[in-house]
């Protein structure tokens, strides 16, 4: 800065703005893995200062169900209580921190009424533990919409929160059991997609309704008789070409684990096909036309 002009220049800093903190406990769930909490703000206008909301989204409880939540903006917040087998009793606590001492949130999970629960077994029948599995909503900003009114008001302030009514996540018991909690599912938000992976198993994907009961899922072996090339028209020659999946580079175009692909191509920066959902079958050739 150059020299003053009229007198010394004064610069106005705003007060640090007092924060404050939640604790609280989860009595009960119905075990497995530990319940989350995740706080959000109810509604806000922006303005010079933006807490890291995501501070306080995810959080796991110990052991006992206890959590402490510290340095929150002195603001009205939504208080929700996650779990994969279980539904939060109350869904939500609607508070406004104080300042001088913590505020006290107390929930249970309840197994609820609404369940999605069956069996992973192989090709004979054959129950297969350890497999994961993950229940997730279709259109999770449905659901986002119905949970977190206030987030409708606070466009790009927060990073979007994963509730359990969006994505659940398990591991199948040595019997091949799942049971998931859907009670907290939007009504009106859409259906939910089934997804289950493990080690020398190929990936499956099911929709199921916001309920359903004695669910078999089948999965096949994994197979690595894929493999995939580029075929031009008559005449055209290819140039050797680099090849990617998921980002990194691949050593070899054999040895794909058949299924279904995004695939994109590019001459340069030119974009020469693109097709959301390609099958690969053993050897598969892609035929470039230009």
């Amino acid at each position: 800065m150059g020299p003053a002009q009229g007198g010394p220049i004064k610069v106005a800093l705003p007060a640090l703005t007092k924060s404050s903190s939640i604790q609280g406990r989860v009595k009960s769930w119905p075990g497995g893995n530990l319940p989350r909490v995740t706080v959000v703000p109810r509604a806000r206008k922006p303005g010079p200062i933006q807490p890291i909301w995501e501070t306080w989204q995810g959080v796991e409880v110990d052991s006992s169900g206890r959590f402490l939540l510290e340095g929150l903006p002195f603001q009205v917040v939504d208080v929700r209580v996650f779990h994969a087998s279980g539904v939060a009793d109350p869904r939500v606590r609607t508070v406004r921190p104080s300042p001088e001492f913590p505020t006290t949130v107390d929930f249970v999970i309840r197994p609820g009424k609404g369940r999605v629960h069956g069996k992973v077994v192989d090709g004979a029948g054959k129950p297969l533990g350890g497999i994961h599995l993950s229940l997730e909503a279709q259109n999770p900003a449905a659901v986002l919409a119905r949970l977190y009114p206030g987030l409708e008001q606070t466009p790009g302030l927060v990073r979007l929160p994963v509730p359990a009514a969006i994505r659940r996540t398990m591991v199948t018991t040595k019997n091949g059991a799942f049971d998931f909690a859907v009670g907290d599912h939007p009504k009106g938000s859409g259906q939910l997609l089934l997804k289950a992976e493990g080690p020398g198993w190929a990936p499956l994907r099911q929709p199921v309704k916001a309920a359903q009961d004695g669910l078999s899922l089948r999965m096949r072996p994994e197979s690595r008789n894929g493999a995939i090339s580029l075929e031009a028209r008559s005449g055209v020659q290819i140039p050797p070409s680099d090849w990617y999946l998921d980002g990194e580079v691949m050593a070899s175009q054999a040895g794909l684990q058949e299924g279904t692909y995004a695939i994109v191509v590019f001459r340069g920066e030119e974009l020469l096909l693109s097709r959301e959902a390609f099958e690969i079958r053993g050897e598969t050739r892609l035929k470039i036309d230009r």
